[in-house]
């Protein structure tokens, strides 16, 4: 079971989105909240001109190949093609990438001029957010020597700490994020050509909104991008608040002054709310579960754990008619599993086994048997 959207083009050569710059990103975040950005209908059809760019690849005549994707992005420009400046945009940076490194291809997205419609800046601003993360786990032995700098607008990535490039992905997420709204009408299958879609039964996470909060919070939660003083205080963070109901309070997901494990289940404590208001169940299921992962994993005490626990146990019943509620009872056996208890093995395969006699064929049946098996 895949548990994130990854970006699709990273298998084949790592790929760049680009930010208009860190503090006009903070900007643009905040202002649309406000402001819903325009709408175009993209068909997934390259242009004619493709055709001739991917011969000069496939005969690796890189500087030929980099003219005709620089066409292709003018003319896109002079009409209004969000669609065809996007793919011209990535394309141009995986070129630079290859042939220059990480530090050329940077400079040359965040030197773009960003198409304004809704789907060009998801796709742009997860691509840059994507490949700041994947930069700063191939370097990180050399990213960790480095002293901080603090203007983050000017500063070039080869001098960028792991928290300052933590925090530039971050910003970048989160101002898709603020576009949820608008996000909730899509399915992840319109940004096909960027985004890998996850094989969860399409009523569980079924929206580009559900797309970027999950990609989110697993960013924030990642303890890499956590500065020391953070790692040392999640302890501080308030269980009973993080396990509460509704929606969060005004919690910016990149306001670095709040714990990065309180924003994370912000996100998704939003998500839950979003979904439960629309009457989807399994959906809400979901990033309830998510949530509590995501605590279960950085609250080490058992007296947190059991408390975690306890909560998935006390939700479960209402959503018994709902085949999500098998893979529900499959993470509740797993938790129950890892404790002491001396019977916490024969809870465990009780509980899982449940699961599987009621939706045997469902996916959370199968993620049921995979456990009894384990157990026996």
């Amino acid at each position: 079971m895949k548990k994130t959207f990854g970006m699709a083009l990273w298998a084949c050569l790592m790929t760049l989105g680009c930010s208009p710059g860190i503090e006009a990103a903070e900007n643009d975040a905040k202002e649309a909240e406000n402001m819903p950005l325009s709408v175009s209908n993209w068909t997934g059809k390259r242009g004619p001109l493709w055709k001739d760019f991917d011969r000069l690849v496939s005969e690796q005549k890189f500087e030929e190949a980099s003219k005709i994707a620089t066409k292709v992005l003018e003319d896109a420009r002079a009409r209004g093609d969000g669609e065809e400046q996007t793919r011209a945009i990535v394309t141009l940076t995986k070129l630079r990438l290859g042939l220059h490194g990480y530090e050329t291809a940077v400079r040359f997205l965040r030197e773009q001029r960003w198409p304004d419609d809704l789907l060009s800046r998801v796709a742009l601003n997860l691509y840059f957010a994507e490949a700041l993360r994947t930069y700063a786990k191939a370097y990180s032995w050399e990213i960790n020597r480095r002293e901080r700098v603090e203007s983050l607008a000017e500063v070039d990535l080869k001098s960028w700490t792991m928290d300052q490039i933590h925090l530039a992905a971050i910003k970048a997420a989160s101002e898709v994020f603020a576009l949820r709204e608008q996000l909730g009408q899509y399915r992840v299958s319109v940004l096909s050509e960027y985004l890998e879609a996850n094989n969860y039964p399409k009523q569980v996470r079924p929206t580009l909104r559900d797309a970027v909060t999950y990609m989110l919070a697993s960013w924030l939660a990642d303890s890499q991008g956590w500065t020391p003083a953070q790692s040392a205080e999640v302890y501080k963070v308030d269980l009973e608040q993080a396990l509460s109901d509704g929606r969060p309070a005004d919690v910016s997901p990149d306001d670095a002054r709040v714990h990065p494990l309180v924003r994370a289940v912000a996100v998704l404590s939003d998500l839950e709310a979003w979904h439960a208001s629309r009457a989807e169940p399994e959906a809400a299921l979901e990033a309830r579960l998510e949530r509590l992962d995501v605590l279960y994993a950085q609250r080490t005490e058992a007296s947190d754990r059991l408390r975690i626990r306890k909560d998935l146990e006390s939700r479960l019943p209402s959503f018994r008619k709902h085949p999500w509620w098998a893979y529900g009872m499959a993470r509740l056996a797993r938790l129950v599993q890892n404790e002491d208890a001396p019977d916490a093995l024969v809870r465990a395969r009780q509980i899982a086994s449940e699961g599987l006699a009621a939706y045997k064929d469902s996916v959370g049946g199968n993620a049921c048997l995979s456990l009894v098996r384990s157990i026996e």
